[in-house]
């Protein structure tokens, strides 16, 4: 494992189908965005980190921006917050997955201090294991909207130990009731059929449904904006498009053939 080496951001990145991956930090160990700077991230991965500290996978700090799409945060570990810290920052997640992550405080992803906001849409968020406080997200402020996203296996799903709030923009998952999910086309209490993370095309690790998932086709056309899932392929595949971050089915490519 190399140690201290890892993604500093102190300005502006966009960057395309990389790994980050066996590094350790005291903070940030993936992906660490320091002081109003940028980072535009996709089809990439950020893999078995551990901080010393507090953010396992990703921390974006005071006044940044983290987009990050089609990408996957997994098996990264920390203290305090295995996958992503959302310090006083703001944080898009699109066909993405946050897996596998661990923590004593706050699996998956948290969000602090003065400013903090988030945005996941068709995304992924299933077992990751905090063994102190049992969360998944720790919404301490601002606001995280969720739409056509599945979170499951984190123990308590959603916590808000500071107030902060979660609003749902439907057609999410929750396997329990913590995250306080009321929108429309939410499912509650409902166990969402995941295959363990594997490698089901694209350029990532992904969960992929299982066939009698009840993810499938839950979304209506008019509704599903994603016109591709986390692997790149169509959606929908079927009536209508899935929740989550793949979808199910397959793509096949035929080859050109010219004469």
């Amino acid at each position: 494992m190399d140690r201290d080496l890892y993604v500093l951001v102190s300005g502006f990145l966009t960057s395309s189908r990389i790994q980050v991956k066996d590094n350790q930090a005291g903070f940030g160990a993936g992906l660490f965005l320091y002081y109003d700077s940028v980072a535009i991230i996709q089809e990439s991965s950020i893999e078995n980190n551990t901080a010393d500290e507090a953010g396992g996978g990703i921390l974006i700090y005071y006044n940044s921006v983290l987009t990050l799409t089609n990408s996957t945060v997994n098996s990264n570990s920390a203290p305090y917050v295995g996958g992503i810290l959302n310090d006083a920052s703001q944080v898009y997640l699109y066909n993405s997955t946050i897996s596998g992550n661990t923590a004593d405080e706050e699996s998956a992803y948290a969000q602090v201090n003065t400013d903090a906001q988030g945005m996941f849409e068709h995304s992924t968020i299933v077992s990751n294991t905090a063994v102190i406080t049992n969360t998944g997200l720790a919404i301490y402020s601002g606001t995280l909207t969720i739409t056509n996203s599945i979170i499951a296996n984190n123990g308590t799903n959603c916590d808000f130990p500071g107030g902060g709030v979660l609003v749902s923009g439907g057609y999410n998952l929750d396997d329990g009731t913590s995250c306080g999910l009321s929108g429309t086309g939410d499912l509650t209490y409902t166990d969402p059929l995941m295959q363990p993370i594997a490698d089901n095309g694209g350029s990532t690790l992904t969960h992929a449904p299982s066939s009698e998932s009840p993810v499938r086709d839950v979304i209506p056309m008019g509704i599903c904006t994603a016109a591709t899932d986390q692997r790149g392929f169509l959606r929908p595949f079927g009536t209508g498009c899935d929740i989550g971050s793949v979808e199910y089915g397959f793509s096949v490519y035929l080859p050109i053939i010219l004469k």
